[in-house]
């Protein structure tokens, strides 16, 4: 089995790197310790030292990073590596709990069966190392003989080395010494105390470079939060983790969406629950695991009861949400379940008289004793079935990609595993000018790139944040996902600003790379035109026809839909078959955007009680908050409502949120279309007149950010006829503006400067960069001129990597 598990294991081996935001970050700290450089962010601009995550694997690493630095592919051979190592250490450790083969074999079935045993093992991530060293801890304490001086070096590393590779590590080390005192076996203390105080000095090592580290991540949220709080978000983990035991047990049996099945063509089968019979299922199993726990509680039982119950423990009060980090104690069961079902199967027997048979090896079994013992077999068989049906599709799309890397993309449009990052960055290397720097989700575009970068999730970000972080890395480039890029990164992300522009320059393999420039003229600038997303959007029914089993081409094309034709009714027409959490959020997004809090507030709803909800769970209750506003804000006097809406809309504006507040302005206005609100005569305004001249103000503002000066001129001056004196200010600066930019003037330095300074402050920094250069045009004797127009480059950059 395990040889076949090796085979199975080359066949899904490639170059991706893209299971995890980790996965290119142990490469990167390797290579930094292969070099001598310490353990440090060597990807980022300022390389500062790495705390966030242990250094076991980059330690493990090193030869690798000294003979292939950054190659995604001789790193997953170590784990693979590490992987049959702890499958057969998985074996030796089931037949000695069990005293026998047929239980063993049982396990290891289930294990090497799973799909998940499969993607811990072909990925750069800690899961199948540190199941080696945990697995191989639990044989040294299992043997009956004292042990030698090999031995205890042994034990002495491995302890060591655990919560280095995962910092619930230190739980198995704290089990293993209260163990060891409550069985009276302290054999293993001076190896605990080795161990404890290697990762001790870890710990020090974190606290002088002052980095962020789960421990000041869990300080951070009991301040914030404070005791009650901090009791609600761990009990609200303690459901999730529930949830996530059981899909990581019996993988397939329960709706969601699997780690899995980003690397499938095809959505993973499930059986949606066994109506509830998969729960049972799993409780059973459970308890069996437990019930030889604590049948072998005086040797290693135990041990791994204490492990289990402190690990629990430690994952309600860790910062991170993961099925990862459940999954370690999968293995723990299938050792132990076989020694619970024995337990229980000979109490059984002997409860009852049973007849006996003549065995064919001449031992005498009872029918008693026999039934059982099918009734396991035959659920062994079943669910290793089950499993391997995901685990040999995995395998499957593999092989799609190895045998046809060329037409993969195009022809299956593949999930956002398969983008060719590497490729991009070879890109990047070959055409990014000096000095440029990339933000983007996937860090692994830094292998073939070398450029410095920073890891952002377009996804969360809200527009002004994702300024000050294109500001604070001074971001040359973005690179992103090209066919999902209208779901990770909204279209609201990357239009509409003042700030930038943003010029796509390289589009293959799945990537899309856009070049960051100033935004002199301050209009709207959409990414990808209407056009482009038409071909998009074509390409994504033609895929859909074609493979009418995945949901994700179906989301991406009722996406598309609404965007390019803001047609409600048909988007929601394509994602009528799904009923996933994905696709109820999608629902929801798009009634929201049509205006339809009530079907929003519903759709979201749908989308928190639907499979998969846990990995939505902050863009669910994000999506509701706004939903129940809007419904508040219709239910309430028009006035007030109004006049509330337009305070959120100035945050809008003030946040750099353009389309976020055109789109409210759209929605909130009693009449018509609202681009006839530049006219200075509407008849029948309905709009309280008390709230008119706040109304043209921010229609003002609007304009002037989306580049419609002269209709935000006339926005402005309606407003300060009705004697809004801010909306007086912005006109006679607007007025001010123009005529420099137009005329030919002689005002002197001074005005160009404060016009400038107050553009700058009230965010048209790229505006501000404009009138800067054609001062220094007008004015170039003058220092103060040039002074301020070098600050807002060095906003932008380095010029010369700029235009």
């Amino acid at each position: 089995m395990i040889a076949g598990f090796a085979v199975m294991a080359l066949l899904r081996l490639n170059g991706f790197c893209l299971l995890e935001p980790d996965s290119p970050d142990y490469l990167f700290t390797s290579k930094a310790l292969a070099n001598f450089q310490g353990y440090t962010e060597i990807d980022h601009p300022a390389q500062p030292p790495h705390a966030f995550r242990p250094p076991g694997l980059p330690l493990l690493l090193v030869p690798f990073s000294r003979l292939f630095p950054l190659q995604p592919l001789a790193a997953k051979l170590f784990v693979m590596a590490s992987a049959l190592a702890g499958l057969g250490l998985l074996f030796v450790v089931a037949r000695r709990a069990l005293e026998n083969s047929a239980g063993a074999l049982a396990a290891l079935a289930l294990m090497v069966t799973t799909p998940y045993t499969l993607l811990h093992a072909t990925e750069i991530v800690t899961e199948m190392p540190y199941l080696a060293a945990l697995l191989a801890t639990l044989w040294l304490t299992m043997r009956s003989e004292p042990p030698g001086r090999g031995a205890r070096i042994a034990m002495a590393v491995l302890l060591s080395l655990l919560p280095l590779l995962r910092t619930v590590g230190l739980v198995w080390i704290v089990a293993l010494a209260l163990w060891s005192l409550l069985a009276r076996s302290r054999r293993w203390l001076p190896e605990i105390v080795v161990a404890l105080g290697v990762n001790a000095l870890w710990v020090l090592r974190n606290q002088r470079t002052g980095a962020l580290t789960y421990f000041s991540g869990m300080v951070h949220d009991f301040e914030t939060l404070g005791l009650t709080g901090y009791l609600a978000k761990a009990a609200d983990a303690a459901g999730y983790y529930v949830y996530a035991w059981f899909d990581v047990l019996l993988p397939g049996v329960f709706e969601g969406k699997p780690l899995y099945d980003r690397f499938l063509l095809t959505p993973s089968p499930d059986l949606g629950g066994l109506w509830g019979i998969g729960w049972a299922f799993a409780a059973v199993i459970t308890t069996l695991a437990v019930a030889g726990c604590l049948h072998r509680r005086q040797r290693d039982g135990g041990l791994v009861l204490l492990y289990g119950l402190g690990l629990v423990a430690a994952l309600l009060v860790y910062p991170p949400r993961h099925e990862r980090l459940i999954w370690p104690l999968v293995p723990m069961v299938w050792i132990y379940a076989p020694v619970g079902f024995a337990l229980l199967q000979g109490r059984l027997a002997r409860g009852k008289g049973a007849a006996s048979e003549k065995g064919a090896d001449g031992e005498t079994m009872t029918s008693a004793q026999r039934a059982p013992y099918l009734v396991a077999a035959g659920f062994v068989v079943l669910l290793t079935a089950w499993q391997w049906a995901p685990t040999l599709g995995m395998v499957r799309t593999n092989l799609d990609w190895m045998l046809d890397r060329d037409g993969f993309q195009e022809r299956t449009l593949p999930p956002m595993y398969y983008a060719d990052w590497r490729a991009a960055g070879e890109w990047l290397a070959e055409h990014a000018p000096d000095g440029a720097t990339v933000l983007t989700r996937h860090s692994d575009i830094g292998f073939t790139s070398g450029l410095p970068q920073d890891s952002v999730r377009f996804e969360e970000i809200s527009p002004t944040d994702l300024h000050r972080r294109i500001a604070a890395l001074k971001a040359t480039y973005l690179a992103m996902p090209s066919t999902l890029c209208r779901w990770l990164a909204p279209s609201h992300l990357l239009q509409g600003s003042p700030v930038y522009n943003f010029e796509p320059v390289y589009e293959q393999g799945d990537v899309l790379l856009l070049q960051v420039r100033p935004n002199r003229s301050g209009e709207e600038s959409p990414v990808v035109a209407t056009p482009e997303l038409e071909m998009a959007l074509g390409r994504c029914i033609d895929a859909m026809e074609r493979l009418p089993e995945r949901q994700d081409i179906r989301r991406r094309s009722a996406q598309l839909v609404w965007e390019i034709r803001e047609n409600p009714d048909e988007a929601l027409k394509l994602l009528s078959p799904l009923q996933n959490a994905e696709a109820w959020t999608t629902r929801g997004q798009i009634h929201l955007d049509a205006g339809e809090p009530r079907e929003a507030a519903t759709a979201y709803e749908q989308a928190a009680n639907a499979a998969g909800a846990g990995e939505l769970e902050r863009t669910i209750t994000r999506g509701q908050a706004r939903a129940d506003r809007l419904l508040q804000l219709q239910e309430r006097d028009q006035g007030d409502a109004l006049a509330e809406e337009f305070e959120r809309i100035r945050g809008f504006l003030r946040g750099m949120q353009f389309l976020s507040a055109g789109l409210a302005l759209k929605r909130m206005l009693p009449y018509g279309e609202w681009e006839e609100l530049h006219e200075d005569n509407v008849a029948d305004d309905p709009l309280p007149a008390e709230l008119r001249p706040t109304r043209d103000l921010l229609l003002g503002e609007w304009y002037e950010r989306t580049g419609q000066l002269r209709l935000a001129e006339r926005a402005y001056a309606r407003s300060a006829a009705a004697g809004d004196r801010n909306a007086q200010a912005l006109g006679q600066r607007l007025e001010q503006e123009l005529r420099l930019r137009t005329n030919d003037s002689d005002s002197p330095p001074a005005v160009w400067i404060a016009l400038a300074t107050d553009l700058a402050g009230r965010g048209h920094i790229g505006r501000a960069l404009l009138l800067l250069e054609q001062a220094a045009e007008r004015h170039p004797a003058s220092a103060e001129i040039h002074r301020r127009l070098g600050e807002i480059r060095g906003f932008y950059g380095v010029s010369a990597q700029l235009d």
